[in-house]
């Protein structure tokens, strides 16, 4: 970790309960970040990096946030009986571990808020399911 980058999380660390790392861009090495103080981990899955089960190995004592493609894809695009089918797959893939359902990053400006709300709903039926 660069000099500077050990003042910033300093910072960030005073008076929270936590942080959260977004990684962007394509081809990320991401086991460089493996050691930065953080509590949860948000990268690009859908960009040519690692997957969410690669990323468990490499963050195996943080939280993982993401799994959803937030350019193309069914939470884009899809209809809600392929956005249920999508989270639930993530939802059983990342199970038994401390997880956020999210997006590699910002979602469109002209997004559908309904694409969203089928998303966690299906969120909490599988939780009501455990």
């Amino acid at each position: 970790m660069e000099p500077w980058e050990k003042l910033v999380f300093a910072a960030a660390e005073k008076g929270r309960k936590f942080n959260t790392l977004h990684i962007c861009k394509h081809g990320l090495d991401i086991t460089r970040y493996r050691s930065y103080p953080v509590s949860v981990v948000n990268w690009a899955i859908h960009e040519g990096n690692p997957t969410l089960e690669e990323g468990r190995d490499i963050f195996p004592d943080k939280v993982i946030l993401g799994g959803l493609d937030d350019q193309d894809g069914v939470l884009v695009d899809g209809t809600p009986e392929e956005i249920q089918r999508e989270v639930e797959g993530l939802l059983r893939q990342m199970e038994g571990r401390p997880y956020i359902l999210g997006t590699d990053c910002t979602l469109p400006t002209d997004y559908s808020v309904e694409r969203l709300k089928s998303a966690v709903q299906t969120c909490e039926n599988y939780a009501t399911k455990m």
